[in-house]
């Protein structure tokens, strides 16, 4: 099914329409992870996707993955069209090689088959791997630009270093061959260029949702609440948080550990092990709303990642108004601006020492909580999607 056509152009910004069909553009997003499938990439590229088609000049196809057993056509709008092909997904969040290869294969057959179709103006591959390599294959018919969020970057998680040297030729070219390669924080963008260091990396940073995720009215009680949203794998350290935790128990607190993941059962076993069960709560998986209403209730955000590119939960957290501890990746040093501290990853003893310090400072918690928010505001989805749609109006206008 081809799209209608696209009305004039509205303004993303001001919603003031707009005569100039030179702005119209076409887009054909790829992304192997879209809600409900992924973490925090498909959030994020949801939220960006969302933005770009309120302006009525754009329309986009993405091409994502499915879990049924057929391919699945779905109209958001009349300029928002998603495919869906089946992978074999078995897990939400965990991804194996098989699906991913099935993504690559099925995308590229999938796009070859709409250009036939449709014309598009750019691609838009959201994670260099396995998207990426779909825009390259389609690079004589447009040009492309990859997003780079994390794992899809050389030395950013140790689990695909077999995977990215294998692909390490592949990937360069991809990268070379792009109109731009944007990365989503600066710490991101450093281990990209750090990997190959000849190309050029620009940043667009991750945003935030700052009318559905908003401060309330709080106040500490005599133990304070401790939050973390992650999902439960060795790479968010959740398992330090906790072992820092077990050595804090002469102080008050209590914490609640939001996501779900293989880890759970190890994690479990810590806590009880460091004699802390009673403080601790697994909530599980919890959609969007849900955490947007607990957050404002908890009293400091804690992400202790050993990799990240810019964590949209501790994004949301800082719209929320806490008080943020992250540790030293992606894009912390961003973030943290007298609204909490960083420490280095990997270490439990700077994580039990920050957390002493700010647990024994709760007087700063609301000028930092205020931070936080003034921070997040300045980050919103609608200057994230203005930024891209802005780099992909000059690209196309080359």
């Amino acid at each position: 099914m081809a799209f209608s056509n696209a009305p004039q152009c509205i303004g993303l910004m001001n919603g003031n329409p707009s005569t100039d069909k030179s702005s119209n553009l076409s887009i054909l997003a790829l992304n192997y992870e879209y809600p409900p499938i992924g973490g925090g990439g498909a959030t994020a590229h949801e939220a960006i996707l969302s933005e770009i088609v309120r302006d009525a000049g754009c329309r986009v196809l993405l091409i994502t993955s499915g879990t049924g057993k057929q391919k699945e056509e779905l109209n958001r709008q009349s300029n928002f069209r998603i495919l869906r092909i089946p992978v074999g997904k078995r897990d939400l969040r965990f991804w194996r090689r098989s699906e991913v290869l099935r993504y690559l294969l099925g995308a590229w057959g999938e796009a070859k088959r709409e250009l036939r179709r449709e014309h598009y103006d750019i691609c838009h591959a959201f994670f260099g791997i396995p998207s990426g390599l779909v825009a390259y294959r389609l690079r004589k018919r447009m040009p492309y630009v990859i997003s780079l969020r994390g794992s899809d970057v050389p030395g950013y998680n140790q689990r695909f270093t077999l995977d990215h040297r294998l692909l390490c030729p592949l990937v360069r070219r991809s990268w070379e061959s792009a109109a731009a390669v944007v990365a989503n924080s600066e710490g991101l963008r450093k281990l990209a260029v750090k990997a190959f260091g000849d190309l050029p990396i620009q940043v667009i940073p991750n945003g935030v949702d700052t009318n559905r995720f908003v401060p309330k009215p709080h106040s500490p009680g005599d133990a304070p609440v401790l939050v973390t949203v992650a999902r439960l794998i060795p790479r968010k350290g959740v398992d330090l948080l906790i072992t820092a935790l077990g050595q804090l128990q002469e102080r008050p607190w209590r914490l609640l550990v939001i996501g779900d993941g293989p880890e759970k059962p190890a994690l479990s076993t810590l806590v009880m092990k460091s004699g802390i069960d009673n403080r601790v709560e697994f909530a599980g998986d919890r959609d969007r709303d849900w955490i947007a209403r607990t957050l404002p209730e908890c009293d400091l955000f804690i992400l202790p990642s050993l990799a990240e590119g810019m964590s949209n939960a501790a994004l949301e957290a800082m719209a929320c108004g806490l008080p943020v501890l992250l540790t030293d990746t992606g894009g912390a040093q961003e973030l943290v601006q007298n609204n909490g501290e960083v420490v280095p990853c990997g270490d439990v003893a700077a994580l039990r020492s920050a957390l002493l310090r700010m647990l024994d400072t709760p007087e700063r918690w609301g000028q930092w909580g205020a931070t936080s928010r003034r921070i997040a505001e300045g980050r919103s989805w609608s200057s994230v999607a203005e930024q891209y749609l802005n780099l992909f109006r000059r690209i196309v206008r080359k």
